[in-house]
């Protein structure tokens, strides 16, 4: 086991019992609950102090790089989330339902802009894409598809 195995080894076993271990201005910092370190666990931190700090200052200084993430066409095929699993077998066993709608009425005094109505509603479905979802079957499985607003 090289000398970075330990150290981690040696931390790992720090956490698992609830300690908290960092370097602070080139100093070893632990907190932990009364008792948790053992006789031995306080010795082999001292033995290994020195690699410790190194290993902790050295975490600092890499420079961790993103992953990145792609982002997926509006039109490219995408799996369905477990909750819209669910919700789309429930529509196959059941058939169409309203149960997970949510209808409301509104009565409107007054004139209506039809143009600002227009703009609200194409402002909403352009900023949420979840009201533009539907679930076409490819291959005889659900995917998700979001309706382009271009038309």
């Amino acid at each position: 086991m090289t000398k970075n195995q330990q150290v981690v080894s040696l931390m790992q076993r720090l956490q698992n019992i609830g300690c908290r271990i960092w370097a602070e201005d080139d100093k070893l910092r632990i907190r932990t609950s009364k008792n948790a370190l053992t006789s031995e666990l306080k010795q082999e931190i001292q033995i290994n102090k020195a690699d410790i700090l190194a290993f902790l200052n050295s975490a600092k200084t890499q420079a961790v790089i993103p992953e990145e993430i792609p982002v997926l066409r509006d039109d490219a095929p995408k799996p369905l989330s477990f909750a819209q699993q669910r919700l789309w077998l429930l529509a196959q066993l059941q058939g169409r339902s309203a149960s997970y709608n949510m209808p409301i009425a509104l009565q409107l005094d007054g004139n209506l802009n039809i143009h600002a109505l227009h703009s609200s509603l194409a402002y909403l479905l352009n900023r949420h894409a979840t009201l533009r979802m539907y679930f076409p079957t490819v291959a005889g499985q659900p995917q998700v598809a979001i309706q382009n607003l271009d038309n």
